[in-house]
């Protein structure tokens, strides 16, 4: 069955926009200096990415007639929704009392902020 040509352009963009966005938090995880901003690296891969490639992933199988899919894919998205943010703010938690020793000696300027970045 093809797929109608305003349908294939929502979807490319939205795998585009996923994909883009899961490469931006891959290399933040990479590049980060501490846990923390690797966490919200994985933010940005959970939010950002992941959800625009599944939103592509319904329309195409709601376009094509794959409602049994779709309706797992909804599934999932709910259960990603819930469960995420609430794992990584308990992995936030965690890790900041595991490192509130090491971060006893840095100063924090005017702004809030760490002077040590």
């Amino acid at each position: 069955m093809t797929v109608d040509i305003r349908v294939r352009i929502f979807i490319d963009v939205f795998l585009f926009i996923g994909i883009l966005f899961s490469a931006i938090g891959v290399l933040g995880i990479l590049r980060g200096k501490d846990i923390f901003k690797r966490i919200q690296s994985s933010m940005v891969i959970y939010s950002l990415g992941v959800f625009p490639i599944l939103i592509a992933l319904c329309v195409y199988n709601l376009y094509n007639g794959h409602v049994q899919n779709f309706i797992k894919i909804i599934i999932a998205m709910v259960i990603l929704f819930l469960s995420l943010p609430l794992l990584n703010s308990l992995l936030i938690r965690k890790s900041h009392q595991l490192h509130k020793e090491e971060r006893k000696d840095i100063a924090i300027n005017e702004y809030g902020s760490d002077k040590s970045d």
